[in-house]
C-alpha cells in the first residue's frame, strides 16, 4: 500500500513539474511552426491502432505516435470527478505542449493512435486544434475486440479495465448494461458475464462516437477497418482523398508493420464461434433496449 502511494505521488509530482516547465517555455512553444493537420483515432483498442501508427511512421511528412505520453488513462485510479480535473491538467499543461513540441522540420501532419482519445481528451483536442482536426474511425469486429479484452482479463468495470476502458456502472453511459444483461436470451449468460461486459464496451464506444459525430459534424472523418491495414497504399490513398492531404506511397513489407496486435498473456478463454453467437444475442438485446 505504501509503495503504491509513493509510486503515485512520484507520478503526480513529475507531471506537475513538467506542466510548470511547459508554462515557462510557452512563448517558444507558441511561436514554433505548427502542423497543418492533427489526426486522432477513435477506436476501442485491441483493433490494430499500433499497426496503424507504424504504417505512418514510414512516411516523410507525418509524425505518427501510438499512445504517446501522457496516454490520458486513469493510472492513478482516481474517482470520476477528480479524474476529470486531472485529465484537464494533463492535456493543457502536458499533452498539448508536447504535441506542439513534437513537430520536426518538414512534418505537416500529427497522427496519434490512442483509444483514450474519445474517452478522455476529445473535447480538449477539438477545442485547441479546431478546424485542423481529422478523425480516423478504426473498426474491428465487436466479437473479436471483446474476445481479445476478455482473454487478457482487463474487464471494463474492474480495476485494470477501468484504467483503460469504460465502467459499465457509469451513470453517463449511453447503453444500460444491467438492463441489457437481464434481457439477454442466453442460459449461460451468468457464466459469461465478463465477456458480455466486453461486448457492451464495444457497443458503448460506437454509441459515444455517434454522439461525437453529432456534436462535431464539421470534422472530417474516415472509416477504416482493421483488415484494411493489410494494404498500406490503398489506406494512404483513402486518407489523401478524405482529408485532402498528400501523403506519399509507403513501400514496406507487410511483416514490417502489420499483424502486430498487442500480444499479452491470455488468462481467460472463449471459442470464436461462441464469441460470435453471444455477440449476435447481445446485438439483438441492444437493438431492443435502445429502440433501434
Amino acid at each position: 500500500m505504501i509503495k503504491v502511494f509513493k509510486f503515485k505521488s512520484v507520478i503526480v509530482i513529475k507531471t506537475i513539474a513538467l506542466g510548470v516547465f511547459h508554462v515557462l517555455i510557452m512563448p517558444y512553444i507558441l511561436i514554433k511552426p505548427k502542423y497543418e493537420n492533427y489526426i486522432f483515432v477513435v477506436t476501442t483498442g485491441r483493433s490494430g491502432s499500433g499497426a496503424l501508427a507504424n504504417i505512418f511512421k514510414k512516411t516523410k511528412f507525418v509524425h505518427a505516435e501510438h499512445e504517446p505520453y501522457p496516454i490520458m488513462h486513469n493510472n492513478l485510479d482516481l474517482p470520476k470527478k477528480l479524474y476529470k480535473i486531472w485529465n484537464w491538467y494533463l492535456f493543457y499543461f502536458v499533452k498539448y505542449p508536447r504535441i506542439l513540441l513534437s513537430r520536426q522540420k518538414g512534418e505537416k501532419t500529427y497522427l496519434e493512435t490512442n483509444h483514450l482519445f474519445l474517452k478522455s481528451f476529445s473535447k480538449y483536442a477539438t477545442s485547441v486544434f479546431k478546424k485542423k482536426v481529422r478523425i480516423i474511425h478504426l473498426i474491428r469486429e465487436p466479437y473479436l475486440v471483446a474476445k481479445s479484452i476478455y482473454e487478457i482479463n482487463k474487464i471494463p468495470g474492474e480495476k485494470l479495465g477501468n484504467r483503460w476502458y469504460l465502467n459499465p456502472a457509469d451513470v453517463d453511459n449511453q447503453i444500460d448494461f444491467s438492463k441489457g444483461f437481464l434481457s439477454i436470451n442466453d442460459k449461460e449468460k451468468n457464466d459469461y458475464k465478463e465477456f458480455y461486459i466486453c461486448l457492451w464496451y464495444w457497443y458503448e464506444m460506437e454509441k459515444r462516437f455517434k454522439k461525437f459525430q453529432q456534436t462535431y459534424g464539421n470534422i472530417p472523418i474516415v472509416e477504416i477497418t482493421t483488415n484494411e491495414l493489410d494494404n498500406t497504399n490503398d489506406l494512404v490513398s483513402k486518407l489523401n482523398t478524405s482529408f485532402t492531404m498528400n501523403i506519399e506511397e509507403i513501400k514496406v513489407k507487410l511483416s514490417e508493420n502489420l499483424k502486430n496486435l498487442k500480444k499479452e498473456e491470455k488468462i481467460n478463454s472463449i471459442a470464436l464461434n461462441e464469441a460470435i453467437t453471444k455477440n449476435n444475442l447481445f446485438f439483438k438485446t441492444i437493438k431492443s433496449i435502445c429502440n433501434e
